[in-house]
């Protein structure tokens, strides 16, 4: 890699240790808190962020470890393409030139934005062709499949990890109902009276 790759990795490994890896071990102590690790949605986010922080600190420090730094402006002029070279493209037809400077992918800055809003779209359009003409039987095996959706899912798509929930304890399991209320007094009630009303007009 060149000198300025190295240096971007560099700056992006001492954010991600001294930033990202402080405050993420902040946040699974503050799930933890909340007890009840198995149906813990803050929890399991946090540790997922962890484990691609780690990974990703691990990637970068093993890519500087084995990667040979070329400082380009110490490489000799040849006619040979080779990394760390700028290489001029000219458009015969319209003399218009352009210039690509031969990097690594962790500095490169190629814009595939338009690239990928047409695959974006194509794969819209796939998921529709596929999902609008299943059989009785596939919709079935859809909504069985072990990698569906689950509530919890669902839950975080749509608040995020803002989501706490709230029943139970979360220490033990969810709270036991002994007794009961004036609500279900009033219930028993209704019901009660709407049998004495139907057994009324089966009589009659």
């Amino acid at each position: 890699m060149t000198v300025r790759g190295a240096e971007l990795l560099r700056k992006e490994l001492k954010n991600l240790k001294s930033v990202d890896r402080p405050e993420i071990i902040k946040a699974i102590a503050t799930a933890r808190e909340f007890g009840d690790l198995k149906e813990n949605a803050e929890y399991h986010a946090a540790k997922e962020k962890q484990s691609f922080i780690e990974g990703r600190i691990q990637e970068i420090e093993s890519k500087l470890s084995n990667s040979e730094i070329i400082d380009v402006t110490k490489l000799s002029v040849t006619n040979k393409v080779i990394f760390g070279s700028t290489v001029t493209l000219i458009n015969l037809d319209s003399d218009q030139t352009v210039k690509y400077k031969i990097v690594g992918e962790d500095e490169s800055d190629v814009d595939i934005t338009k690239t990928y809003n047409l695959l974006q779209k194509k794969l819209v359009e796939t998921k529709k062709d596929i999902y609008g003409n299943l059989s009785a039987w596939q919709r079935v095996q859809l909504s069985r499949h072990p990698n569906r959706p689950y509530t919890l899912d669902y839950i975080k798509y749509i608040c995020g990890d803002s989501f706490l929930e709230m029943h139970g304890d979360r220490n033990y399991g969810d709270d036991k109902f002994n007794g009961s209320t004036a609500l279900d007094v009033e219930i028993t009630k209704a019901i009660n009276h709407y049998k004495r009303t139907y057994n009324c007009i089966q009589n009659k």
